[in-house]
């Protein structure tokens, strides 16, 4: 084979491995871009999920506090409407409660 038979394929398989090193670049970048934008995809969709969880967690605060609202006011309406009970009550529970702990 002749030195000038080879050349022109040996320009082409260099020319060839220049473009295929160009398109591994491109497609690493690509791959690299594509990567980072699902990841910033993925981290806005886990603030979205903790911004609801935030807000139905505030809610249920919000409600058991009311709840706590309500029921010590309606004690305190109790104890307002039946004072000598209640306080009959508390010296009971009291008087039951001290025994409990005396024994151990």
């Amino acid at each position: 084979m002749a030195d000038g038979d080879v050349s022109p394929e040996i320009a082409a398989l260099q020319a060839d491995f220049g473009q295929l090193r160009t398109d591994l670049v491109a497609l690493t970048k690509a791959i690299a871009d594509l990567t980072k934008r699902r990841a910033e995809e993925g981290v806005e969709t886990l603030k979205q999920a903790g911004n609801r969880a935030a807000e139905r967690v505030s809610a249920a605060a919000a409600e058991a506090n009311a709840y706590k609202d309500d029921r010590i006011a309606a004690a305190e309406a109790h104890v307002a409407e039946h004072p000598i009970s209640s306080v009959l009550i508390a010296f009971t529970a009291g008087m039951i409660l001290g025994k409990l702990v005396e024994r151990r």
